[in-house]
C-alpha cells in the first residue's frame, strides 16, 4: 500500500509537474502572443497616424489647388473681359475711320461729279457756240 502510495504521489507529482510546465508554456505563449500584438497595435496606430496625416496634407494640397484654380480662372475671365472691351472699342473706332472714310470719298466723288459737270457744261457751251457760229442749230444734230 505504501507503494501505491508511492506511485500514486509519483502519478500526482509527475501531473503537478505536467500541469506547471503546461501552464508556464501557455503563459510564455501567452506573452509572446501579447507582445506580438502590442507590436502589432503599435504599429498600426503608427500606420493610421501617418496615413492620417498623409490624408490631411493631401486635402491641404487639393484645397490650394483649388484655390489656385478659382484665381487662374478669375484672372483669365479678366484679361477675357478687358480683351473683349478692346475688340469692342477698336470696332467702334474702325467703324469710325470707315464712315470717315466713305464719307471723305462720297464728298471727293462729289466735288469730283460737280466739277465734271460744270467742264462738260463748259464745253456744251463752246460746242453750242461754235455750231451757232457756223449758223448749225445744235437742237437739230
Amino acid at each position: 500500500m505504501r507503494q501505491k502510495l508511492r506511485g500514486v504521489e509519483e502519478d500526482l507529482d509527475d501531473q503537478r509537474f505536467d500541469q506547471k510546465s503546461i501552464s508556464s508554456d501557455l503563459t510564455r505563449q501567452y506573452k509572446t502572443m501579447q507582445t506580438e500584438l502590442g507590436l502589432r497595435i503599435h504599429t498600426l496606430e503608427t500606420e493610421v497616424t501617418r496615413l492620417r496625416q498623409q490624408l490631411a496634407n493631401t486635402e491641404a494640397e487639393l484645397q490650394e489647388t483649388k484655390v489656385e484654380k478659382e484665381r487662374i480662372t478669375r484672372e483669365k475671365d479678366r484679361t477675357i473681359e478687358e480683351l473683349r472691351m478692346k475688340i469692342d472699342s477698336m470696332e467702334i473706332s474702325y467703324d469710325g475711320i470707315v464712315h470717315d472714310a466713305l464719307d471723305n470719298l462720297l464728298h471727293k466723288m462729289d466735288d469730283a461729279k460737280q466739277k465734271w459737270e460744270k467742264q462738260a457744261t463748259q464745253i456744251q457751251l463752246r460746242h453750242k457756240h461754235l455750231l451757232l457760229e457756223f449758223g448749225l442749230n445744235p437742237l437739230d444734230i
